[in-house]
């Protein structure tokens, strides 16, 4: 089995966007990527601690296939953006690319509450 065959879902990459219209600047955000395997699970006890030392609180983990399963040259998700999964948003806390070979990403995420 490999690592590409278990990225079940499909999810979206959302950066944040300035915009300056009539001298008032609105902030958005807009699809840095449409449609991304990956695979989204609850962090478990060790994944607390290990994002944990980076100051970071998640509650989520999402694996993002690299370039290889996306046919794309290079994919780059960044502190502060938000992945979407049908209704729900995560916002990106960390990211580690643990082999530095860029075949998957470990995204540290926080699930956010519907207002």
């Amino acid at each position: 089995m490999t690592l590409h065959s278990l990225l079940g879902k499909v999810i979206q990459v959302n950066t944040l966007s300035m915009a300056q219209t009539g001298g008032k600047r609105q902030k958005s955000w807009v699809a840095k990527y449409a449609a991304l395997p990956a695979r989204i699970r609850p962090a478990d006890a060790r994944s607390v601690r290990q994002f944990g030392r980076d100051g970071q609180t998640v509650d989520h983990i999402v694996y993002v296939g690299g370039p290889s399963a996306n046919n794309v040259a290079n994919i780059s998700i960044s502190r502060g953006e938000q992945i979407v999964f049908g209704t729900r948003i995560f916002e990106v806390k960390a990211v580690r690319n643990p082999d530095e070979l860029n075949r998957y990403l470990i995204v540290g995420c926080q699930e956010k509450k519907p207002k």
